[in-house]
């Protein structure tokens, strides 16, 4: 099956639209027909086979990962090959079956030691998308869907780990599922997000990361904060978080400080729009409709 799937992706990649249009019917046939096989699949070339460093080699690599998030969770009206997206939608249990703990093992490897940053983002929107869905169908909200992923999401963003990679992977997770982490853990979201909104400024401890990790830790720290504060549950008080709105205004404002001197800040300039806004909106915020599914 792994040389079927792998021309399958490759269909997909390709310019040509008759070719890809036939890969996108066999693909929606074999996820209605054999869902965890394709997810096991998926999951070997995405995950767990040799890292591409680039070409098409990473590009199918990519693919796989997207694909697989779409073959967990369906979100409905998704297209094919056009990205993740992080969103809620109904868990494919069948792709699951006798493989539910394989597969959340293999996201969490790959998302904190995997060599390319384009699978491990990708990972992380695959991860994020399949948590929140999780959380959504819990009968009691109050459990941890997948407390794995909120341990690593917490431990290495808090320092556990010595990795930088692994730091980002994990910051990028809290900006995912951040509104399920303020309900479940709200006292230690706030400490982990004020360690990295202060990552490498003075008691900082950012270690040998370089200038470039240092401004993506604090861009994910600043989006995890203002998605906090679009989609906080309502039952968790919004005070707990306000100490947090200078510091992701400080570090907004220093990257796009160093984005204008030329640093590595790609995304500075929405990271100082967003928390500008909230800025602005904070003293209405509680009373805005809050949840993923609020309009």
């Amino acid at each position: 099956m792994a040389e079927d799937l792998r021309s399958l992706l490759d269909a997909l990649l390709q310019p040509n639209n008759d070719l890809r249009n036939a890969a996108e019917v066999a693909f929606r046939e074999q996820l209605a027909a054999a869902p965890a096989p394709l997810a096991r699949g998926l999951a070997e070339l995405g995950l767990n086979g040799v890292p591409a460093a680039a070409g098409p080699d990473l590009g199918r690599q990519q693919l796989a990962v997207m694909l697989l998030g779409k073959v967990l969770v369906d979100k409905a009206g998704g297209s094919i090959g056009v990205g993740t997206g992080i969103g809620v939608g109904a868990v494919r249990w069948p792709a699951l079956r006798g493989q539910q703990p394989e597969m959340q093992g293999a996201l969490l490897t790959a998302m904190s030691s995997h060599p390319s940053p384009i699978i491990r983002k990708a990972t992380c929107d695959v991860a994020g998308t399949f948590a929140l869905s999780l959380h959504a169908e819990l009968e009691d909200p109050s459990q941890t869907p997948w407390p794995e992923l909120l341990a690593f999401a917490l431990g290495a963003a808090g320092g556990l780990s010595d990795s930088v990679v692994a730091r980002e992977s994990a910051v990028r997770i809290l900006a995912n599922i951040v509104d399920v982490l303020a309900a479940l853990e709200p006292q230690a979201l706030v400490r982990t997000l004020e360690a990295n909104l202060n990552y490498g400024l003075g008691g900082g401890g950012a270690g040998g990361a370089d200038l470039g990790s240092i401004c993506k830790i604090h861009e994910l720290s600043v989006s995890a904060f203002t998605m906090l504060m679009e989609y906080l549950p309502d039952d968790v008080p919004h005070e707990l978080f306000q100490p947090l709105l200078p510091l992701s205004l400080t570090a907004a404002a220093g990257l796009a400080t160093l984005s204008a001197l030329g640093a590595p800040a790609e995304g500075a300039c929405d990271a100082l729009e967003n928390i500008a806004a909230v800025a602005v909106s904070s003293s209405v915020m509680p009373n805005q409709p809050k949840g993923r599914g609020a309009a």
